[in-house]
């Protein structure tokens, strides 16, 4: 499932009060700013199984002085976020449990159109996890998850790289990802990798695609690269092109990455240092 950007009314945004999350929350502040979304601020606390022995009493007591812990901080941010955004309408939700499990369930309970989350790539095994969080967010949301490094500063989305099988641009998922970039007048880049006979001939079906749809006023492009990974040719794309936005669908498998090693998904979520937008059709 996919929310078109001109259809973009509320924006998710989960926070755990770190710097890596406070520059997503100020980037989504802009995109909901341009879009005249509203940002619900989100904090998912976790209160670990107890013995039976402990009175329940007790138990409910610490249940509801971490959800006050929870909104309390959540409230600052708001503060802090209307500063930033005054037209933009902000509230706050605080969610028990794991991390994973509550944003995806916040996003479908509180009808999210997109979800922005914070990454800091893999410099230590705290911003390795905080990647791994991203990544399973980005596999189970129904809705689009985007990924904010702490290496990107706002800009308009003009610019989108996007990892596209033939698949991809023969049938509904290019339609759509066009559909969505419309709105923000972005041109869509789509970056094929593939070697050998078949993939020639694959290409070709692309170009003519492409062809098609720019004849009817598309804003898509074709970058047929010479790589041999799809990860090192979209990240090279992205770099030519001055992309503000990295565009791929998740539980994809595309021919240029080896199973065997981390998913396209995953890469791109702990390396990029662009924005990484996952999006379902």
């Amino acid at each position: 499932m996919y929310t078109p950007v001109s259809h973009l009314r509320t924006i998710l945004i989960p926070t755990d009060f770190s710097e890596v999350a406070t520059r997503a929350t100020d980037y989504a502040l802009e995109l909901a700013a341009q879009k005249g979304a509203r940002v619900i601020l989100m904090h998912a606390y976790y209160t670990p199984p107890v013995a039976t022995s402990i009175p329940r009493e007790l138990v409910d007591t610490m249940e509801a002085e971490k959800r006050t812990h929870a909104e309390q901080h959540l409230r600052q941010e708001a503060v802090r976020a209307a500063r930033i955004a005054p037209t933009v309408d902000v509230s706050i939700h605080a969610e028990s449990g794991e991390a994973i499990e509550s944003i995806v369930r916040a996003a479908e309970t509180l009808q999210a159109s997109l979800i922005v989350l914070g990454t800091a790539g893999e410099k230590s095994i705290s911003e390795s996890i905080l990647g791994s969080v991203a990544t399973r967010v980005m596999e189970s949301a129904a809705c689009p998850v985007l990924t904010v490094p702490t290496t990107a500063g706002w800009r308009p989305i003009r610019q989108i790289a996007f990892a596209c099988s033939p698949e991809d641009a023969a049938g509904e998922v290019l339609t759509s990802a066009l559909e969505w970039a419309a709105p923000l007048r972005a041109t869509i880049h789509c970056v094929y990798v593939g070697q050998g006979e078949e993939a020639q001939a694959e290409s070709a079906r692309m170009q003519a695609r492409i062809a098609d749809l720019q004849a009817a006023g598309k804003a898509v492009a074709l970058s047929i690269r010479p790589e041999h990974d799809l990860r090192v040719g979209l990240m090279r794309c992205a770099e030519e092109i001055e992309a503000d936005l990295i565009a791929l669908v998740p539980r994809r498998r595309y021919r240029a990455s080896d199973p065997a090693h981390e998913t396209l998904l995953h890469h791109m979520t702990m390396h990029s240092r662009i924005p990484l937008l996952a999006f379902h059709f």
